[in-house]
């Protein structure tokens, strides 16, 4: 399941997130944490596509996600996704940037 950068204007190559989240059923909705992050910011995989080992926008893209109901989402106090290393090729760290989200729950 790979989405790609709005920024970037890529689109979703599957439903899979729409159906985990019950879009297409009226029994339950789940919600995306993504929403509370600004779009720029909204990536969790880099890629090397060209396999050129050069960083670009290109090559990110958000393959990992959190979601909540709306009890928890009336809980979300802040999300972000942590971008605090580079990317390279050769390295021996995830590819993935964690998306982090703090409730409150005394809300």
């Amino acid at each position: 399941m790979i989405f790609f950068l709005k920024s970037n204007n890529h689109i979703p190559t599957s439903q899979v997130l729409d159906i985990l989240k019950g879009t297409y059923i009226d029994d339950y909705t789940l919600y995306s944490v993504a929403q509370y992050i600004p779009h720029e910011e909204r990536f969790t995989n880099w890629w090397d596509s060209k396999n050129n080992c050069k960083e670009s926008k290109e090559n990110y893209s958000m393959i990992d996600h959190i979601l909540t109901t709306k009890n928890l989402q009336k809980k979300i106090k802040k999300a972000f996704m942590y971008h605090g290393y580079k990317e390279y090729c050769g390295k021996w760290d995830s590819d993935h940037y964690p998306v982090v989200v703090d409730f409150d729950f005394n809300l």
